[in-house]
């Protein structure tokens, strides 16, 4: 079974987990699929859409699809499947396979989420405790 894990990492815990995973993978090791963004919003934006989740609990197993043939299959207008499909596969959700698209993995689950808060939450949080120091 093939299961698409999803990481909300910043920039460089992904860049050593990528060095980390890339060893493995050359001792030959299965390092099956992971998808990682940034931040929850950028992962909010790419997959949490209610009707691209739907695209993706729909395509979850199935053989390579047209976008018409998609549609199809969920209701919807093939203009807004398509423009969800094209997000989808910027993100590298979904892949082209010729004219058809295809979700390679048979089970989707979000794993670790480490969500750090924007730098002006923390600059805010640092200035809070050397109030409290002062006082």
């Amino acid at each position: 079974m093939s299961i698409l894990t999803v990481n909300v990492l910043p920039a460089e815990q992904a860049i050593n987990r990528l060095k980390a995973d890339f060893s493995k993978a050359l001792s030959g090791a299965d390092m099956g699929s992971v998808l990682t963004f940034p931040d929850i919003e950028t992962m909010t934006y790419v997959l949490l859409n209610t009707n691209r989740m739907a695209l993706i609990r729909e395509m979850t197993g199935a053989e390579p699809m047209s976008i018409r043939e998609l549609s199809r299959r969920v209701s919807r207008d093939f203009k807004a499947v398509h423009t969800d499909v094209q997000a989808l596969l910027n993100a590298g959700v979904l892949e082209k396979k010729g004219t058809k698209i295809v979700f390679l993995t048979t089970k989707y689950i979000s794993n670790s989420c480490s969500v750090r808060p924007p730098e002006r939450h923390k600059r805010q949080a640092k200035k809070n405790l050397l109030k409290k120091q002062v006082s």
